[in-house]
């Protein structure tokens, strides 16, 4: 439901490819749902990949993903049984902003 006004958007616009590559890995933790501790590790790297999609395609819009970027890391860290770890938790911030900085931050990159 989050990823809603980002397809009503995105996906008519001559950036559907894009907007379908960066709200694909949504689906991936619906199939480990019945496994918590690969459940919470998908929701880890689907959530990580959105967001990094949302800070690169910014420009095209692709900030209305961030939403369910949220949810999903929000999803990975709820049960403190199969949380991801101080590893995955220094991912989730680190990786997105890797990624803005080295697109957008380095000049003539």
């Amino acid at each position: 439901m989050a990823l809603l006004p980002a397809l009503a958007i995105g996906l008519p616009s001559g950036f559907g490819g894009l907007y379908f590559l960066a709200i694909l890995p949504v689906a991936l933790p619906f199939f480990l749902r019945r496994t918590p501790h690969p459940f919470a590790w998908a929701c880890l790297v689907a959530g990580t990949t959105v967001s990094v999609w949302a800070v690169v395609g910014f420009v095209v819009g692709m900030f209305l993903c961030v939403p369910a970027a949220v949810l999903l890391l929000i999803a990975a860290f709820l049960d403190p049984s199969t949380r991801p770890g101080t590893w995955g938790a220094l991912a989730v911030p680190v990786v997105p902003a890797v990624s803005g900085l080295l697109l957008y931050g380095v000049p003539g990159f």
